[in-house]
């Protein structure tokens, strides 16, 4: 989070240095601040370990909440 800060200054170097990196990795030189956050979110899901108490709690409170609505009304 506080790499992708410097890197927005430093721009012009950046690039310079991302250019053969840019062949390996494609892309992802430009996107060297949302890559680190796209692949955080990635083994989330595929974590179903370390990764289900988090998802699940955000979901969880989510479905209840649409099903108790529908379940309340009839």
């Amino acid at each position: 989070m506080t790499a992708p800060q410097p890197e927005a200054p430093a721009a012009p170097e950046a690039p310079v240095s991302a250019a053969p990196a840019a062949e390996t990795m494609g892309p992802a030189a430009p996107a060297d601040a949302p890559a680190p956050e796209v692949p955080a979110d990635a083994p989330n899901p595929e974590a179903p370990a370390d990764v289900p108490a988090q998802p699940v709690a955000a979901t969880a409170p989510a479905q209840p909440t649409e099903t108790a609505a529908p379940t309340r009304q009839p």
